[in-house]
């Protein structure tokens, strides 16, 4: 950890001064500079790489259950608490579509509003003289769909009598 830090700020300060600082020798940073990286670190730098690919791939909305779902249909055997980390540590985020919420009503507009005839008048003497609609969007498994009522309306009957 400590090498890692003082490679990483090499460009910055003097070698010396940060080894002294952090209690390592000198020749302790060269011989781990020049020795080969451990199987996890190579593993895990070559699953992070897979882990961008999927989540390049996926326009960035894979999380890491997904991701971990398209590694292990690859034949690649990690868990999701693996790919999380990884991601997390990396900057990598699925960014989630903004849902879709539909909007019946528009007041603002400069179209004709038509007048309101019924005047909550939701009774009718006789069949087929009223008529109300109405219009709604249900989520589906397929998306939004339209469902639009229409309905005659009748008179309204009170204890089994007409009323009115």
């Amino acid at each position: 950890m400590k090498f890692s830090w003082i490679k990483q700020h090499r460009e910055v300060f003097d070698l010396a001064v940060m080894c002294d600082v952090l209690q390592v020798s000198r020749q302790g940073y060269y011989a781990w500079q020049d020795r080969p990286a451990a199987p996890a670190t190579v593993r895990r730098q070559e699953l992070l790489g897979q882990i961008r690919q999927i989540n390049a791939a996926s326009d960035q909305t894979y999380g890491s259950p997904r991701i971990q779902v398209e590694l292990a249909e690859s034949q690649i055997t990690c868990c999701v608490n693996t790919v999380a980390r990884l991601m997390k540590k990396a900057g990598l985020r699925a960014c989630a579509a903004k849902r879709f919420i539909p909007q019946t009503t528009d007041s603002h507009h400069d179209q004709p509003v038509f007048e309101n005839v019924l005047n909550r008048k939701f009774t009718a003497d006789l069949p087929n003289r009223k008529w109300v609609c109405d219009i709604t969007y249900i989520l589906t498994g397929e998306g939004w769909l339209y469902l639009a009522a229409v309905l005659a309306l009748l008179r309204t009957l009170k204890y089994g009598r007409e009323h009115h």
